[in-house]
C-alpha cells in the first residue's frame, strides 16, 4: 500500500506521486478525507482545495475526456469504423480529432462528418465534454 504524510499537498508532490504510482489519486482522496477526521490540522492544505488545479495543470481533465470519448467511441461508429480509428486529441480550436489509420477511411469519415458530430454530441450531452467540431488525421491508434 502507497502511504505517505506530508504537511502541504503540492502540484510537483502530486505529480511525482502520479508518475511513481498512478492510482495516487485515490490515495490522495482518501488522505484527504482521513485529514479532515484530524482536530489539529491546522496549516495545511486541502488537497481538495487544489486538485481540481492539478488536474487542469497536469492535463488529466482533458486525458480523462478523450478516455470517456474512446470508450463510446465504438457506439457512435461501430466495431468495424472502432477498429481502424479513436478519438486522439482536443486541438488549439477546440476541435476534436480523431485518429484513422488509412486514408479511404478518413474520406469516408469526412463524408460522416455531420451524422458522427451529431452523435457523438448526443452521447455526452450528460457529460463536461465539449468540442466544437471533430477532424480527421491519417496516424496509426495508440494503445
Amino acid at each position: 500500500m502507497f502511504s505517505f504524510t506530508i504537511g502541504i499537498a503540492t502540484p510537483h508532490f502530486i505529480r511525482l506521486a502520479m508518475t511513481v504510482y498512478p492510482n495516487c489519486l485515490t490515495h490522495l482522496i482518501r488522505y484527504n478525507k482521513a485529514m479532515h477526521k484530524r482536530q489539529d490540522n491546522a496549516g495545511l492544505t486541502k488537497v481538495s482545495d487544489i486538485l481540481p488545479q492539478v488536474i487542469e495543470n497536469l492535463g488529466i481533465d482533458e486525458n480523462i475526456k478523450l478516455e470517456t470519448l474512446r470508450s463510446i467511441w465504438h457506439k457512435v461508429t461501430d466495431e468495424k469504423i472502432a477498429k481502424y480509428s479513436q478519438p486522439a486529441y482536443f486541438d488549439k480550436d477546440g476541435n476534436l480529432v480523431i485518429s484513422v489509420t488509412n486514408s479511404p477511411l478518413a474520406t469516408e469519415l469526412s463524408m460522416q462528418n455531420t451524422r458522427i458530430l451529431q452523435k457523438l454530441k448526443e452521447a455526452t450531452k450528460e457529460l463536461d465534454i465539449n468540442f466544437k467540431s471533430i477532424r480527421f488525421i491519417i496516424k496509426s491508434l495508440d494503445s
